[in-house]
């Protein structure tokens, strides 16, 4: 069955990515026209806003918080439990990029956040203190994507030109 969206409801540019939340009940789309598109699959949906492009969003493992990165060089943390993210917006994590931040990846407990960015260094942060906990750099061009394992332990990356894998024990 293929469902459309009415042409109102779509994004106006480009739409840089889009991700299920874990429980399959929203789709996130964020797009280069600065807005996020929560899209209720019972066809309700919101939009939200940063200043810049939106590269790229991510959902927690059981869909209570989105992350979203911006080329306005911030990462904002959304919490989607109760709904107030429509009044109160996202919250702004601290010690942002240098450069645009091109990727992001929440654990599935929302205990570490990991993020990419064009100033070609990834970053390790904690999400409930909103602080950055680690600066990673040996890229020599930006940052084009993270993943997390699922033991947090490792995080890989890719840029451009290649990739890094960042072997350190991180959950300690």
């Amino acid at each position: 069955m293929r469902r459309s969206c009415p042409p109102a409801d779509h994004h106006r540019s480009t739409i840089t990515r889009v991700r299920f939340d874990p429980p399959d009940q929203r789709v996130a789309s964020v797009s280069a026209d600065r807005t996020i598109k929560l899209w209720d699959l019972q066809a309700k949906r919101t939009t939200i806003n940063h200043s810049n492009v939106i590269s790229s969003c991510c959902f927690n493992g059981n869909g209570h918080f989105l992350c979203t990165a911006s080329w306005d060089k911030t990462l904002k943390l959304w919490d989607l439990q109760g709904g107030q993210f429509r009044s109160n917006g996202g919250t702004e994590l601290q010690g942002s990029h240098e450069g645009s931040v091109s990727c992001c990846v929440l654990s599935a407990d929302a205990d570490l956040l990991v993020s990419g960015s064009y100033d070609r260094t990834v970053a390790l942060w904690d999400p409930s203190s909103l602080c950055r906990t680690l600066v990673l750099r040996g890229h020599s061009d930006w940052v084009t994507d993270v993943s997390l394992s699922a033991d947090r332990k490792l995080v890989v990356s890719s840029s451009k030109v290649g990739f890094l894998f960042l072997k350190d024990k991180l959950d300690s």
